[in-house]
């Protein structure tokens, strides 16, 4: 039975709906029963993304077939429970592939792709990534030159674990105003996350931006303005377009704009690149040699 996971390069672990989730109503749900590869391990596991979001469950070892490509003996999580926030109008997709190092799994087991590398189920140990509305694509084991133009700037691991990189500067019309900064590219987070001083300096940038109510360290900036934000990787620069930039009206019938870039009180000395920022580039993810390249999208 085929189930659609959101592609998360955040998080380490791939789960699933299982039978015994009574909050996980309107999701596709595995059932072990009815596999004859799956084992049950004397396993519990507990994946928390934040305050409002969490998934608990059972670990299972499976055969997860993704694409033309098998892993056998993957540890996947089978869920007892979704936070209520994780119904499928919020959380569409019925799990989540976590796409980091294994150093970071919940479930501390090897994350779907290392698994695959270590059966030789592919080319190469890469994974890439196009993220959009229409058209995304995870293309295992290399990357698909349709997907991008000219070269791919690489930048190393600076910490394994999350795929956590140096970013040079976040400028706003080509002027920095955040740098030398440790940056998690996160597939599966939808905004980029500054701390709340470098959001206020970014935002004291664009005339007209100011702090939002919709939540917590958002900002809105005029709605017909066009605001030049760009971010700065190995020296090359990357702009964010303004329709990946703009999330749309405050409210109904507002000339104020939610920003996709908000600060907020991460806990620790790093920022998190998300989707904002991902969907303007190709995204290659290199295993082995520990590090992230980005280039332009064709």
């Amino acid at each position: 039975m085929p189930f659609t996971v959101i592609v998360d390069t955040g998080t380490s672990d791939l789960f699933i709906p299982g039978p015994d989730c009574p909050t996980c109503a309107g999701h596709k749900t595995y059932d072990p029963k009815n596999s004859k590869t799956a084992v049950k391990l004397n396993r519990q596991f507990e994946i928390e993304f934040d305050e409002n979001s969490k998934v608990q469950g059972v670990a299972y070892l499976e055969t997860v077939t993704i694409g033309e490509f098998k892993a056998e003996n993957q540890t996947i999580g089978v869920a007892t429970q979704y936070s209520t926030n994780m119904g499928p109008d919020q959380f569409p997709a019925d799990g989540l592939l976590g796409l980091a190092f294994e150093s970071v799994s919940a479930l501390a087991v090897s994350p779907l792709v290392q698994t695959l590398v270590a059966q030789g189920q592919l080319d190469e140990p890469v994974f890439s990534l196009k993220l959009a509305s229409h058209g995304s694509e995870l293309f295992l084991g290399g990357k698909n030159g349709e997907l991008f133009t000219g070269e791919i700037t690489y930048t190393p691991v600076t910490q394994e674990g999350f795929w956590t990189v140096a970013l040079d500067s976040i400028n706003v019309n080509q002027e920095s105003v955040v740098s030398d900064r440790k940056a998690i590219i996160d597939s599966g987070t939808t905004l980029t996350i500054i701390s709340p001083s470098e959001a206020e300096k970014l935002f004291s940038m664009i005339p007209g931006a100011r702090s939002s109510s919709v939540g917590n360290g958002f900002y809105t900036y005029p709605c017909d303005s066009s605001p030049a934000v760009s971010l700065t990787f190995r020296g090359r620069s990357f702009n964010i377009a303004l329709d990946k930039f703009n999330l749309g009206a405050e409210s109904e019938g507002s000339s104020d704009c939610i920003a996709g870039i908000a600060g907020q009180d991460l806990g620790v000395d790093h920022i998190i690149v998300g989707a904002t920022f991902l969907t303007n580039v190709y995204t290659v993810f290199d295993v082995d040699k520990k590090q992230v390249g980005f280039a332009s999208l064709a």
